[in-house]
């Protein structure tokens, strides 16, 4: 992706320099893309079914049941 923006930013006439800010603007897109995929992991719902549940069963519940 980043060859061909590259390439249409040069044959655009815009020079070699611009290639530069292709990247620059490519690399800007690419970590505000990570940093939002962060937001969206740390934001979403909690998943209750990868915490264990564990029961509190009482002496008296226990010995009934031995």
């Amino acid at each position: 992706m980043a060859p061909l923006l590259g390439g249409l930013a040069i044959d655009a006439g815009y020079g070699y320099a611009s290639v530069a800010w292709v990247g620059s603007g490519l690399a800007v897109a690419g970590a505000a893309g990570v940093l939002w995929a962060a937001h969206l992991r740390r934001s979403g719902p909690e998943r209750e079914a990868t915490r264990p549940r564990t029961a509190v069963i009482s002496r008296e519940t226990a010995k009934a049941e031995a």
